[in-house]
């Protein structure tokens, strides 16, 4: 019975062997795919000579050996719809060469058939991570040193903040001399195994402290000013890390921490003289030296004395006054009554910087401004947006209609004869007037001469006239009212754009 049972496997081989050839394996290889300290997965993976094969089941044995003896690892059995199949492997530590038989396929034939190829050998490194991290820190350089891995190590890689910054030879547990960023630095060293297998130990965390100030605020200055609020504004500072920001001083007093580069402070500061200075810091809480220092000077000027108005004509006269020291500007007003008690129109804390003349010592007015009128004017000094209290008070009466100061220019024109207004229709345009100012004198017969005044009297230009149609340049007059005479009578005005 024995025999027949021993003809019939022999003869059910052949049979398969001849049916079935085309299915063989002709390659199967092992490949480490996944590996831990102390579990390694190894994935199976099998070539046939007819693609359409597929095995449906592996077998896995697997034993691992060292110099002092063998283990058996694993030996599994795995479902597969396809031509691959995996298994862990739990391990101890050593270097193992796995004796693994790689697959017993079995084809699902009638009956069933079981294909297996050759044993082949893997060789599989089980280590330990590095351990004891430990920095010795001078300056912004540090000095790693650690407990070697177990097993066959290849080299030590060095990482810094997850950057790979060296290695070191498998004899060596230290890495010197190695330069850090400000602030906090995390250092990790893997043992690298001959088959590539890299264990990270854990992150030892060194911090290098900032110990370098800002560079101290440049430029401090005002950028405007009133009696309530004062706007600064300073050069920003630079930092090895960064400038965190800002401490402002008043007369040493902080008053405001910030992280921009201006400053609006609110708080009053008229009638007193402020000073004012920037210091910058870091988060380290390192400090720059101070900016420059500013006084800001919110005390009012004192008050001006108003002299006597000149160049009084019907229309316009020149108000005058002694310039304060340390005020930047002036202010006026003029009224009709003594009292002050109204106001001419737009002369109410007028400033003197929109009328024609010096603003700092006398202006001229006109517009608004009558024949045969009294007015009253007073000054106010201004410094930095502070006014002074009123000056004394000035009176000054306009000439009448038709009349022009005499002293108000020592130039003058000669008339070769007086034009009749009655006999001769006098026209001027455009009015106002930008470049040419045209004159028309219908029904002239004989030459005539005109002056033309600024606002304040004084003589601009000089014209003989003897066509009906006259074209006068004016345009490098300043821009103001002007006065035309014959005789000393004003007999018409323009303006001046």
């Amino acid at each position: 019975m024995k025999t027949f049972s021993l003809f019939f496997c022999l003869f059910m081989l052949t049979i398969l062997q001849n049916t079935y050839s085309a299915y063989w394996i002709t390659s199967c290889q092992p490949k480490v795919i996944e590996k831990s300290s102390s579990n390694v997965n190894i994935k199976h993976v099998c070539t046939f000579t007819d693609d359409s094969f597929f095995p449906t089941k592996y077998y896995f044995a697997a034993f691992g050996s060292n110099s002092s003896s063998d283990e058996l690892v694993a030996e599994t059995s795995i479902v597969t719809t396809n031509r691959e199949a995996s298994k862990d492997y739990s391990l101890s530590l050593g270097d193992r060469t796995f004796i693994v038989l790689q697959n017993r396929v079995i084809c699902h034939l009638e009956g069933g058939a079981d294909f297996e190829p050759a044993w082949t050998s893997l060789k599989v490194y089980i280590g330990t991570k590095p351990a004891n991290l430990s920095g010795i820190v001078t300056g912004s350089d540090v000095n790693i040193s650690w407990s070697k891995s177990y097993g066959t190590v290849e080299k030590y890689n060095i990482y810094v903040n997850n950057v790979l910054v060296g290695d070191v030879p498998n004899t060596a547990s230290t890495y010197t001399s190695y330069s850090l960023n400000i602030g906090n630095n995390t250092i990790k060293v893997s043992s690298v195994y001959p088959d590539g297998n890299e264990l990270i130990s854990s992150g030892l965390v060194v911090n290098i402290p900032d110990t370098q100030s800002p560079t101290a605020p440049s430029n401090l200055r005002v950028v405007s000013q009133t009696q309530t609020t004062c706007n600064l504004a300073w050069n920003a500072s630079t930092d090895n890390v960064g400038v965190q920001g800002y401490k402002i001083y008043k007369n040493e007093v902080l008053i405001a921490t910030l992280s921009g580069t201006t400053l609006t402070y609110t708080a009053s500061i008229s009638n007193d003289v402020s000073s004012f200075k920037v210091i910058a810091f870091d988060a380290a809480g390192n400090v720059s030296t101070a900016s420059n220092t500013i006084n800001v000077d919110g005390t009012p000027p004192t008050a001006p004395v108003a002299n006597t108005a000149t160049s009084v004509n019907s229309s316009s006269f020149v108000v005058n006054w002694t310039p304060v020291t340390g005020a930047t500007g002036y202010v006026l007003d003029i009224s009709t009554a003594s009292n002050f008690s109204t106001f001419v129109y737009t002369y109410n804390n007028a400033s003197t910087t929109q009328f024609t003349g010096n603003p700092n010592s006398s202006v001229a007015i006109y517009g608004m401004i009558y024949p045969g009128t009294t007015y009253y004017y007073r000054i106010r000094a201004v410094k930095n947006t502070s006014q002074s209290a009123n000056s004394n008070v000035i009176s000054v009466t306009t000439m009448a209609a038709g009349q022009i100061n005499p002293q108000a220019s020592k130039k003058s024109a000669t008339m070769e004869k007086p034009l009749n207004i009655a006999d001769i229709k006098f026209t001027i345009y455009p009015n106002p007037v930008d470049e040419v100012l045209n004159i028309e004198l219908k029904d002239i017969k004989e030459k005539v001469n005109l002056n033309i005044y600024n606002s304040s009297g004084i003589l601009i230009k000089s014209l003989i006239l003897s066509n009906t149609f006259n074209d006068i340049d004016v345009s490098n007059f300043p821009k103001g009212m002007y006065l035309i005479t014959e005789n000393g009578t004003v007999i018409n005005k323009f303006i001046k754009e």
